[in-house]
């Protein structure tokens, strides 16, 4: 409980020695291993955090949350088999997370397995749709594939959550506009610049989205906000 608190009050070094001394008394708690581990995944002492992670793995396998930490710890040690079994078992036992799914994903993507990495952001998604984390980094993956009408369609959904965000609508403008979809691309620079009146860069990418749109009356007003400021 001592362990517990010190977590919670971010005395990470401390929750680290109070579940040790713990586990003097109590070495075979799985908790207290999941507590120490914990704590020294927050101090990136990832080998350590490993070590009592497989511990409390060893004891205890169905606990969803030592899996998923077990993999990350392993995913930042490089250990990349360990952390896809520890991740993939996390997922399996804790359906409602899309924590393992995206910790999965990134494993992918590092390991430049771009289209595992696709599937596994998607899970994520479908698990926690308003993930504005995982939408990030599907978007930022679909940009790096190189599939603008993909890209679009996650900006869309992350400007929706974002809706006060010039840059979330900028960064859709620019994905409608690679994928030449002017009319939706000229609607995201008109609010970003409706958003932020002083952004110049919305006022001419607005501009130019709506002369590719046909919509010759609305670049020349977006012109003139431009020359204006």
């Amino acid at each position: 409980a001592h362990g517990a608190v010190l977590f919670a009050l971010g005395k990470l070094g401390g929750a680290e020695r109070a579940y040790a001394a713990a586990l003097e008394v109590e070495p075979d708690d799985a908790s207290l291993y999941l507590g120490r581990g914990r704590a020294e995944a927050g101090q990136e002492k990832w080998e350590e955090a490993r070590q009592s992670l497989r511990q409390s793995t060893r004891i205890a396998p169905d606990v969803a949350e030592a899996q998923l930490l077990l993999g990350q710890s392993c995913a930042a040690l490089k250990m990349n088999d360990e952390a896809l079994a520890a991740l993939e078992k996390s997922a399996q036992l804790d359906g409602a997370s899309a924590a393992p799914h995206q910790s999965l994903a990134a494993l992918y993507e590092a390991g430049g397995e771009l289209e595992k990495a696709v599937r596994a952001y998607r899970k994520a998604r479908e698990v926690d749709p308003q993930n504005e984390g995982v939408l990030r980094s599907l978007a930022d993956l679909f940009k790096r594939l190189e599939r603008p009408s993909d890209e679009a369609e996650v900006l869309s959904a992350l400007s929706q959550l974002s809706a006060d965000d010039p840059d979330a609508l900028m960064a859709l403008g620019r994905a409608h506009t690679d994928a030449q979809k002017w009319d939706e691309a000229r609607e995201a620079y008109r609010r970003a610049a409706k958003l932020d009146p002083d952004r110049l860069d919305a006022h001419r990418q607005h501009a130019r989205a709506a002369v590719k749109a046909g919509a010759q009356e609305e670049a020349v007003e977006a012109w003139r906000a431009v020359l204006a400021r």
